[in-house]
C-alpha cells in the first residue's frame, strides 16, 4: 500500500458509495465520498455527475447483468448508518470504527452531536484520510483517530489512551475489514472488542460467507483482489461466526444478506446475495452472558 493513499479497497468502496449517491433512487448518501477518495477516482463520481443520463442507463445495465449486485455497497452502508443513528438515538455516545478507511459517518450522519467517534485504522490510511478530512466539519461532537495495524496489533490500550470509557455502551463498526485477516487475527480482535465493550454495546460487522460451491463471481472477486495485493483471508459460516461471538459473549440478533436488505430498502428491485453478510451483535449483561 503506497503510504501517501488509502488502501485500493479503500478506495474503491468510498467510490461507490460517491457513485450510489448519484443514482435516480439512492439508497444510502455519501457527499464526502468525492472529497475523501484520491483525485484519480474523484473524476469517475465528478463524471457521472456530469453525464447523469449516461450514468444513469450504465447503472441500469449493471443491475440487470449482476442482478443488483452494484448495489451492495450501497445495501450495507445503509443497514450499518440506520444502526448507528440508532443506538445514537438511544443514548449510546461511542462509537468505534475498526478499519475506519475513507468512512465519513462522523461527518453525514445525524444525531451524532453527543457521540465521540474513534477512528481505528492502518497509520498511512489514517494519515491521508486526516489530511483530506481536515477542512470537514463533523456532525459527531468528536472524532479521534487512532493509528492502528490490526493485523498485527491490539487496539484495545490505544483505544483507553484516546478516551474510551469501557464502562459506557458503545457502538463497535467492523466493515469490510474480516475477509482480509487471518482467522488468528479476527479471534484475537472479537476478544478486544468484548474488553472493550460495556453490556448494552452493538457490534455491527461484515464478513464473508463461505460457501460450498463457489461462483465464477466468487472466484472473479478473488482474483481481483489478489491482483490488487490485498487477498481475502477468511471466510466464515454463519455458524462459525455466530460460535465465535457467543464465547465474547455477545449475542447475535441479525445475520442478512443482500436479499434481506433490498427488501427492505429497495423493494422491488431484482438482488442475488452476494459474497459478504452483514451481522449485528449485542454485548450480554454479566446475568445473561453464555460461558463455553
Amino acid at each position: 500500500m503506497n503510504a501517501q493513499e488509502p488502501s485500493a479497497t479503500a478506495a474503491l468502496i468510498a467510490l461507490d458509495r460517491g457513485l450510489g449517491s448519484l443514482r435516480r433512487r439512492p439508497i444510502a448518501i455519501d457527499p464526502f465520498a468525492e472529497l475523501l477518495v484520491p483525485h484519480k477516482y474523484a473524476r469517475f463520481i465528478v463524471g457521472a455527475r456530469e453525464h447523469r443520463h449516461l450514468f444513469g442507463a450504465a447503472t441500469v445495465v449493471l443491475d440487470s447483468l449482476f442482478s443488483g449486485r452494484s448495489r451492495h455497497v450501497q445495501l450495507r452502508t445503509r443497514y450499518i448508518d440506520d444502526i448507528v443513528e440508532e443506538r445514537a438515538r438511544a443514548g449510546v455516545s461511542q462509537v468505534v470504527l475498526l478499519g475506519a478507511g475513507l468512512d465519513a459517518r462522523a461527518y453525514r450522519l445525524n444525531n451524532l452531536e453527543r457521540t465521540v467517534v474513534f477512528e481505528v485504522d492502518h497509520p498511512a490510511s489514517q494519515a491521508y484520510k486526516k489530511e483530506r478530512a481536515a477542512a470537514l466539519i463533523p456532525r459527531a461532537k468528536e472524532v479521534r483517530s487512532i493509528p492502528v495495524d490490526l493485523e498485527r496489533e491490539s487496539f484495545a490500550n490505544r483505544l483507553a489512551e484516546a478516551g474510551h470509557d469501557r464502562a459506557a455502551p458503545t457502538t463497535f463498526v467492523w466493515e469490510g475489514v474480516v475477509m482480509y485477516l487471518s482467522i488468528e487475527a479476527i479471534d484475537q480482535t472479537i476478544d478486544r472488542i468484548a474488553e472493550c465493550s460495556a453490556p448494552g454495546s452493538t457490534l455491527v460487522m461484515t464478513y464473508w460467507e463461505r460457501a460450498a460451491d463457489e461462483s465464477l463471481y466468487v472466484r472473479a472477486i478473488k482474483a481481483i483482489l489478489r491482483s490488487m495485493s490485498e487477498p481475502l483471508k477468511s471466510a466464515l459460516s454463519q455458524a462459525e461466526i455466530a460460535e465465535k461471538l457467543t464465547r465474547a459473549q455477545f449475542q447475535v440478533e441479525a445475520d442478512v444478506d443482500d436479499v434481506n436488505l433490498a427488501s427492505k430498502y429497495a423493494p422491488g428491485s431484482p438482488q442475488a446475495p452476494t459474497f459478504e453478510r452483514l451481522l449485528r451483535a449485542t454485548r450480554n449483561s454479566p446475568a445473561s452472558s453464555v460461558r463455553t
